[in-house]
């Protein structure tokens, strides 16, 4: 799987992780921007970490990069551990100020993962919405496309059998959330939708999208 990060139809990067393939639309100006701003945000930008939804650059630490965070945490763990031990004259130190700094160094970690985690989750709802939104357009096309090609008026049935797997692909008509969309049996009218997804919190997102642009 990877993760293709587009700036209109040139593709800007390509980070494998995960099974799926997710691809995401980014404006030139949106990537001027970062590039030319300072700070971390400016070289996450120029050495190509992109963000994986709309909450910016959370991809760093929870694609894959948190075992590293974790396994540097253990490593001081153990040497404060070790240190706490340590014989002073032959006999083993007390250790009761390293091991305030090993119970923080462990609060500390504990946050961090939470966090992270607690990001995580946002940001994989974030990207499913997202992806469910550019998945429902892919049909809406997909299905004005065929009409166009066979004359087939608003209102007269649609043929997904001729439209899934000629104008679009398999697994357009599943939610990246899980389930399948409801395919509409008829030509929709313009503004409504010719699929709909099962999730309550994508149909809202999706419905209003699709009548502002009179999908």
């Amino acid at each position: 799987g990877a993760v293709h990060c587009m700036v209109g139809r040139d593709i800007e990067t390509s980070t494998r992780f995960g099974k799926p393939e997710h691809v995401f639309v980014f404006s030139e100006e949106m990537r001027d921007s970062l590039q030319l701003s300072g700070g971390i945000f400016g070289i996450l930008a120029n050495w190509g970490w992109r963000q994986r939804s709309g909450m910016t650059f959370v991809s760093f630490p929870t694609s894959g990069f948190l075992w590293i965070w974790l396994a540097l945490g253990w490593i001081a763990e153990f040497k404060l551990w070790r240190w706490s031990r340590s014989k002073v004259g032959g006999e083993f130190m007390d250790g009761s100020h390293s091991r305030r700094w090993l119970t923080f160094v462990s609060f500390l970690l504990f946050v961090v993962a939470s966090t992270t985690t607690f990001l995580g989750i946002r940001a994989q709802a974030a990207r499913d919405v997202g992806e469910c939104r550019l998945q429902i357009r892919n049909i809406q096309i997909a299905v004005r496309s065929w009409s166009g090609v066979n004359s087939v008026n608003l209102g007269q049935p649609i043929l997904w059998n001729k439209i899934v797997g000629t104008f679009i692909g398999p697994d357009t008509i599943h939610c990246p959330s899980g389930g399948d969309y409801l395919l509409s049996p008829l030509n929709p009218d313009v503004g409504q939708l010719a699929a709909k997804c099962p999730h309550p919190e994508h149909q809202d997102d999706t419905t209003k999208e699709a009548k502002k642009n009179e999908w």
